[in-house]
C-alpha cells in the first residue's frame, strides 16, 4: 500500500489543503515546528481508523464546525487499484471507493489491523518509540501476537470476555459472583429446614382455634346484615312517604281541569308562530314590489344599439384584424430597417470585392460547394508550393554563405602556407625529440556550430519542419568529420620538421573538396528553385482562368479563397433582401384589405370616428349595457316569481290560523288565548305528576315496592320506629364483632409468622433448586475456565515460536545501526530488554544512553513491522523519531529505511535539514507554516 494524496477539508491548522506525496517509496516530510507534521500524521490515523470520542478531538478542532472537520485519503493498494477513503467527524458514514466504485469498509484493505496495533508497530513519534520499553511482559506478549497474526485483536477480546465471565461466576473471596451468592443461600436454606421441624406442632393448634373464631364472626355478621336490611327498608319508606302524599294531591287538581282536555297540542305556540310568519311574509312581499319598481326604472334608463349586437361577429373579426394590422405595420417598419441595414452590409462587401463588382455581377458569380472546395484546394496547394520555394531560397542563401566561408578559409590557409619561415622549421626540428602529438582538428567543431546556426535560422525565418533536414544533413556531416579526425589522431606519429606543411596541404585539400561539394549543391538547389517558380506560375494562371470562368473578374490567387467566401456571404445577403421585399409587399396588400373592410362596416353600422381601439371600446360598452339590461330583467323575473310564492304562502297561513281556532272551539283570538293558558297549566301539572312518579319509582326501587309502600302508608306500619333505634341495635352488634375479630387477628398473626416461608415443602423445593442451580453454574464456570486456559496456552506457544525470530531480526537491525557495537538482544522476564555488547558485557535498556535506547526501540518496531501478515504492506510513519541520533547512526537508519522502502512505503516527518541532504529532492515535501 502507498499513500498518494491527502485532501484535507478542515483539520487542525489545515483548511482546504491538498498534499500530494512523491512517487517514491521513501518520503521525507520536512517542516519547522508548528508547520503541521504531527497534524498530518493524526489526520492519516483518524481517516483510516475513525475519529476518537470525547475530548480526543479537542486539540484538532480549532473552533471549527464538526461537520467540516475531515477529508479524504487517496492510496494505491498492493493489488494495484486506486482507493479513496473519505471520512468526516460529524458527517455520514465513511466511504471507501476502489477505482471509483464502493468497496465496503476499511477492513477489506487493512485486513483486521486495528488502530492500537497500527500505532504500536507502524506509526509512532518519539514518545511512542519509548513506549515499547514501558510494556509489561503480558502486554509484550499481546503485541507480539498482534504483530504476527492479523485478527489477534479478536482473540484478545475473547480472552478478556472469558476472564470477565469466570469472574462473574466465582471468585475465591468474592461476595457478588453468582456461585458465591448461591453457596451463601444454601447455608441459609439448611438453617430454615432445621427451624421448621420445631414450628409445625404449634401451627396445627392455632389453625383449629382460628377456625372456631371465624364461625362466630360469620354468625354475628349475618345478624347485623338482617338489621341493616330492615334499616335500609325503613329509610326508603321515610323518603318516599312525602312524595306519595304530593302525587295524590296533583292527581286531584288535574281532575278539576278536565274541561280543556281537548285543546290542540301546542296550540298557543302554533298560533303565535303563525302570526309571526304572516307578518314577516307581508313585509317581504312589500320589499319585493319595491325592488320590481326600481328594476323597471333601471331597464327603461339603459337603451342598447341592437344593430351593433347583431353584427358582433363582423365587428369582432375586424377588431382582431386591427390588432394584426397594427403588428404587421410594426413588422413592416422593422423589415424596412433590416433591409436597409442588410443593403449597407451588402454594399460594404461589394466595395471589398472591387469596382468591377455590382449586384448583377454578384448574381452571376458561382457559389457552389464544389467550386469553393476546388478553389480552396488550389490556393492551399499554391501556398504550400510558395512556402516550399521560400524555404529552398533560404537554404540556397545559407549554402552560398557557407561557400563564402569555405573560400575565405581556403585563402587563409594558402596565406599561412606562404609565410612559413626557416626559423619556424628549426623550431619544429627542436621539438621533434619531445614526441608532441598533433592538436585535435577544429573542422568538426566548425561544422557542428554551422549546423546548429543554420537549423536555428531555418526555424526562425521559415518553419520548424524546414529546420529538420538542415539539422540531419549537418549532423551526418559533423559525425563523419569527428570520426575521420579520431582515426587520424590514432594514427598520428610524433611531429617532424615537415609535418606543418603536410598538415596545411591536407587541410587545403579538404577545404577544396568541401567547396566543390557546396558548389554542386548550390547548382542543384538553383535548378530546383527554377522548377518550383515555373510550377507556381503555371498554377496561378490555371486558378485565374477558373475564377474568370465562374464570374470572378480581377481576382488574384492570393485572396481567391477569401473572395469566394465574401461572394458567398454577399449572395446570402441578397437572398435576405429579396425575402424581406416579398414580405413587405405581402404586408402592404393585407393592410389595404383592412382599410376596405373598415369603410364597409362604417357605411353599414354608422361607426363613430376614431381608431379601431376606440370603436372596440364603444362596442364593448354596448355589450356591457346589454348584459346589464339582461341581468336586470332576469332579476325582475326572479322577484316576480318570489312575490307569487310569498302570496300563496300567506293565504295558506291564514287558512291554518282559522282551522286552529275552530279546533279549539272558538272563533275569537282572546278566547283562544284564555283556553290556551288553562291547557298549559294542566299540561304542566301532568308533567310534574309524571316526574314525581319517576322519582318515587327510582327511590323505592320499582312498581311493586312502590305499591307496597302505599299500602304501608295506608296501614300505619312503622309508625313508632325511628333512626336512633336502628343505630343503637347496630352499634351493639359492631362491638361484639370487633372483639371476635381482634382475637382472630392475633391468632392469624401468629400463623402468618409460622407461614413466612410458605411451607415446609417449599423450603425443601427451594433448597433442591439452589443445589441444581449451583451445579449448573459450576459446570459453566469450568467450561469458561477451560477455554481461558486453552487461549493462554495458544498465546504462549505462539509467543515462543515468534519471539526468537523477532528478537533475532531486531538484534540484527540494532547491530547494523550501531555499526556492530551491540550484537545480541533478549527479553528480561521481569520486564524490559537486555542487550549484549561486542566486549561481552550486557546492559538493561534503561542503562543505555537515550539515543542508543531509542535506536534499540526503533529496531524492535521495524522487526515487528516485518511480522505483520503479507496481505497488505502498510506504510511505516515516523514523526521526528531520529532527533537524538548522531550523524553516523542516523545515516545507518536512513539506509535501513531505504531498504525497507523496497517492500513498503516509509514516511518520515522531520524538522532537521540534515536528513534532506541524504535524500534526493524529488522524495522531499516541504511544509510552509505560512501556507498552513
Amino acid at each position: 500500500m502507498r499513500i498518494t494524496t491527502l485532501e484535507i477539508n478542515r483539520f487542525g491548522r489545515f483548511t482546504h489543503r491538498r498534499i500530494t506525496f512523491p512517487d517514491t517509496p521513501f518520503v521525507i516530510v520536512y517542516g519547522e515546528n508548528e508547520a503541521g507534521k504531527s497534524t498530518l500524521m493524526q489526520f492519516i490515523l483518524d481517516t483510516w481508523f475513525g475519529y476518537p470520542s470525547g475530548n480526543g478531538m479537542k486539540k484538532w478542532l480549532d473552533d471549527a464546525d464538526e461537520g467540516k472537520v475531515g477529508g479524504s485519503l487517496l492510496f494505491t493498494g498492493n493489488d494495484g487499484a486506486d482507493y479513496r477513503l473519505e471520512r468526516f467527524l460529524a458527517g455520514p458514514a465513511p466511504v471507501l471507493l476502489k477505482n471509483g466504485t464502493e468497496a465496503g469498509d476499511t477492513g477489506s484493505v487493512l485486513h483486521g489491523i486495528n488502530r492500537l496495533l497500527y500505532q504500536d508497530v507502524f506509526c509512532f513519534d518519539l514518545d511512542g518509540l519509548n513506549g515499547i520499553e514501558k510494556k509489561k511482559p503480558s502486554e509484550l506478549n499481546h503485541l507480539l501476537l498482534g504483530a504476527g497474526m492479523v485478527g489477534s485483536s479478536e482473540l484478545a477480546a475473547l480472552e478478556q470476555r472469558l476472564e470477565k465471565k469466570t469472574g462473574e461466576l466465582f471468585k475465591k473471596s468474592g461476595r457478588n459472583p453468582e456461585l458465591n451468592q448461591l453457596f451463601k443461600q444454601l447455608e441459609a436454606s439448611e438453617k430454615s429446614l432445621n427451624e421448621w421441624s420445631e414450628k409445625m406442632d404449634g401451627y396445627r393448634a392455632l389453625r383449629r382455634r382460628s377456625a372456631l373464631e371465624q364461625k362466630n364472626i360469620e354468625a354475628l355478621e349475618a345478624q347485623k346484615r338482617k338489621i341493616q336490611d330492615q334499616f335500609r327498608e325503613w329509610s326508603v319508606f321515610a323518603a318516599v312517604r312525602p312524595m306519595i302524599i304530593g302525587y295524590r294531591a296533583m292527581n286531584k287538581e288535574i281532575s278539576s281541569l278536565s274541561g280543556v282536555a281537548g285543546f290542540p297540542a301546542n296550540g298557543q305556540s302554533r298560533y303565535e308562530e303563525g302570526q309571526k310568519e304572516i307578518k314577516a311574509i307581508t313585509n317581504e312581499i312589500s320589499g319585493l314590489e319595491e325592488q320590481i319598481r326600481l328594476l323597471d326604472q333601471s331597464i327603461a334608463a339603459n337603451p342598447v344599439r341592437q344593430d351593433w349586437l347583431k353584427a358582433e361577429g363582423d365587428l369582432t373579426a375586424w377588431f382582431h384584424a386591427a390588432v394584426r394590422d397594427e403588428q404587421e405595420q410594426k413588422d413592416a417598419e422593422r423589415l424596412e430597417r433590416d433591409r436597409n441595414a442588410v443593403g449597407v452590409e451588402l454594399s460594404a462587401l461589394l466595395h471589398r470585392l472591387g469596382t468591377a463588382w455590382d449586384e448583377e455581377t454578384l448574381r452571376k458569380a458561382s457559389v457552389t460547394l464544389s467550386f469553393a472546395h476546388q478553389i480552396e484546394r488550389e490556393t492551399a496547394e499554391w501556398k504550400s508550393r510558395a512556402s516550399e520555394r521560400r524555404q529552398e531560397e533560404g537554404e540556397q542563401r545559407i549554402r552560398q554563405r557557407l561557400m563564402e566561408q569555405l573560400k575565405e578559409k581556403l585563402n587563409r590557409c594558402r596565406q599561412e602556407s606562404g609565410y612559413e619561415t626557416a626559423s619556424g622549421r628549426r623550431q619544429y626540428a627542436r621539438k621533434d625529440q619531445q614526441q608532441t602529438r598533433r592538436p585535435y582538428p577544429i573542422l568538426p567543431f566548425l561544422s557542428l556550430g554551422a549546423t546548429l546556426v543554420l537549423s536555428f535560422l531555418s526555424a526562425l525565418f521559415f518553419t520548424t519542419p524546414a529546420a529538420i533536414p538542415v539539422f540531419l544533413t549537418g549532423g551526418v556531416l559533423t559525425l563523419l568529420l569527428f570520426r575521420d579526425a579520431a582515426g587520424r589522431r590514432s594514427r598520428m606519429q610524433p611531429i617532424t620538421a615537415d609535418e606543418p606543411d603536410r598538415r596545411r596541404e591536407a587541410e587545403i585539400s579538404l577545404v577544396r573538396e568541401q567547396l566543390a561539394d557546396a558548389s554542386a549543391s548550390c547548382r542543384e538547389k538553383k535548378e530546383l528553385l527554377e522548377k518550383l517558380t515555373a510550377d507556381q506560375k503555371e498554377q496561378e494562371e490555371r486558378v485565374n482562368r477558373l475564377l474568370t470562368a465562374n464570374g470572378y473578374p480581377d481576382c488574384t490567387i492570393e485572396w481567391a479563397d477569401e473572395a469566394v467566401s465574401i461572394v458567398e456571404k454577399a449572395r446570402g445577403l441578397q437572398d435576405q433582401i429579396d425575402g424581406m421585399t416579398r414580405n413587405l409587399n405581402a404586408l402592404q396588400v393585407r393592410h389595404q384589405r383592412f382599410l376596405e373592410e373598415k369603410a364597409r362596416l362604417t357605411d353599414r353600422l354608422d361607426l363613430p370616428e376614431g381608431d379601431p381601439e376606440y370603436i372596440e371600446r364603444c362596442f364593448r360598452k354596448e355589450k356591457e349595457n346589454d348584459t346589464a339590461r339582461q341581468e336586470l330583467k332576469a332579476k325582475r323575473d326572479v322577484y316576480v316569481k318570489q312575490r307569487a310564492v310569498k302570496a300563496g304562502r300567506l293565504d295558506r297561513l291564514k287558512s291554518e290560523e282559522s282551522a286552529l281556532l275552530r279546533e279549539a272551539g272558538t272563533d275569537r283570538p282572546d278566547a283562544f288565548l284564555e283556553k290556551a293558558a288553562q291547557a298549559r297549566k294542566r299540561v304542566k301539572l301532568a308533567e310534574q305528576r309524571d316526574q314525581r312518579r319517576i322519582q318515587m319509582l327510582e327511590q323505592s326501587g320499582g312498581e311493586e315496592r312502590l305499591r307496597t309502600f302505599g299500602e304501608m302508608l295506608d296501614g300505619g306500619i312503622w309508625t313508632n320506629r325511628d333512626e336512633d333505634s336502628f343505630k343503637n341495635q347496630l352499634d351493639e352488634l359492631d362491638g361484639k364483632i370487633r372483639t371476635a375479630q381482634e382475637a382472630l387477628l392475633h391468632d392469624r398473626t401468629e400463623l402468618s409468622g409460622l407461614e413466612e416461608n410458605t411451607s415446609y415443602r417449599e423450603v425443601l423445593d427451594n433448597h433442591q433448586q439452589l443445589l441444581t442451580e449451583a451445579n449448573a453454574r459450576a459446570r459453566e464456570w469450568m467450561v469458561y475456565r477451560t477455554a481461558q486456559w486453552a487461549v493462554e496456552t495458544a498465546r504462549d506457544r505462539y509467543r515462543k515460536q515468534k519471539l526468537p525470530r523477532i528478537l533475532h531480526e531486531a538484534a540484527s537491525r540494532f547491530s547494523q545501526i550501531t555499526s556492530g557495537t551491540y550484537l545480541s538482544l533478549e527479553v528480561d522476564p521481569t520486564g524490559g530488554f537486555i542487550v549484549g555488547r561486542k566486549d561481552g558485557r550486557h546492559f538493561r535498556a534503561e542503562q543505555l544512553s537515550r539515543g542508543t535506547a531509542e535506536q534499540l526501540y526503533l529496531a524492535l518496531r521495524l522487526a515487528l513491522a516485518d511480522q505483520v501478515g503479507p496481505e497488505e504492506k502498510l506504510p511505516v510513519i515516523i514523526d521526528d523519531g531520529l532527533v537524538n541520533f548522531d550523524r553516523n547512526r542516523a545515516g545507518q537508519v536512513l539506509d535501513m529505511l531505504n531498504n525497507m522502502a523496497a517492500g513498503r512505503q516509509v514516511i518520515l516527518f522531520t524538522c532537521h535539514e540534515t536528513f534532506l541532504r541524504e535524500m534526493p529532492s524529488e522524495s522531499v515535501i516541504r511544509l510552509d507554516p505560512a501556507a498552513v
